[in-house]
């Protein structure tokens, strides 16, 4: 680009100095001719018609390939300046700072995805709720695909006192350690926890901000793989599958979500609520916490 302007720039100089010396010659000319005779008028003649048109017919030299010998000081300095490779970007963007945008900066996005976690939550304590009404009797509780053993110790200890019970305790660890989870269930669960857990997971990569025990060591990020990491083991060990999982423990996340979802509806409108009610509303969710985790 720099060539071309140099070039185009000593085109427009010989151009201009061209035309300055053809109005001076018709200047001297039209004098000679005003000195010799006043009435008269000159006529074109053949020669001057052909040499006009030779002018105006020439091709163009505005867009002349520059030489490759300099032919004055400008075209030196042209040669001596070094080519530089120019490019452009459309947008400079990383794929880390588009997903910050969409997940974090944007209110209205960020918004929806924290009403999205928030149902996620409550759907997994409520498929808890359902599990624990539908498990009526643990006592023969046992893997995946694994017969129960025998467990007439344990029957008949359901019939002692509580004194008795504190002198000879059977503790049923079986029954403590597996679960009835049906398949159906099972599958809806995985599928929640996957997502969750994906979910985390890229939340925690884009808040890196270059300490990393900070993410890991996080009291939320923590239970969000107690609840997630044991249901994808099922899928690798399928006699896992009836596994006992603390699911229950989502209710705090689902506290977390609402709290981030306040702020998010409190940007997106780009008006503050009353911050009484706020924390009343903050409040009622932790007792309730407290009280589905008793």
């Amino acid at each position: 680009m720099s060539m071309y302007f140099f070039r185009l720039h000593n085109l427009r100089r010989q151009a201009e100095e061209v035309r300055k010396k053809r109005q001076k010659r018709g200047r001297g000319s039209q004098g000679g001719q005003l000195g010799t005779n006043h009435t008269d008028q000159s006529q074109p003649t053949a020669e001057s018609m052909q040499c006009c048109n030779r002018i105006h017919r020439g091709p163009s030299r505005l867009f002349e390939r520059a030489p490759l010998q300099p032919s004055d000081s400008l075209d030196e300095i042209a040669f001596k300046i070094p080519r530089v490779r120019v490019e452009y970007y459309v947008n400079e963007n990383t794929f880390k700072e588009r997903l910050q945008l969409y997940f974090i900066k944007n209110q209205r996005s960020s918004l929806r995805i924290r009403l999205a976690n928030l149902f996620f939550k409550l759907l997994t304590c409520f498929l808890y709720i359902f599990r624990v009404i539908t498990d009526n009797d643990p006592t023969f509780a046992a893997c995946y695909g694994c017969t129960p053993g025998n467990k007439t110790e344990f029957l008949a200890s359901q019939n002692l006192t509580e004194e008795e019970f504190q002198e000879h305790p059977t503790i049923n660890w079986d029954a403590i350690l597996w679960v009835r989870r049906p398949l159906e269930l099972w599958v809806v669960q995985v599928i929640l926890a996957m997502v969750s857990l994906t979910e985390a997971l890229l939340l925690a990569y884009l808040g890196y901000k270059g300490n990393v025990w900070q993410q890991l060591l996080s009291f939320h990020f923590i239970l969000e793989l107690v609840n997630t990491i044991p249901f994808t083991i099922t899928l690798l060990y399928p006699p896992m599958r009836n596994l006992f999982i603390p699911v229950f423990l989502n209710c705090w996340l689902a506290k977390h979500s609402l709290e981030n979802m306040f702020n998010d509806l409190h940007r997106a409108m780009q008006k503050s609520q009353s911050a009484l009610s706020q924390q009343l509303m903050i409040l009622s969710a932790t007792l309730l916490c407290l009280v589905f985790t008793r």
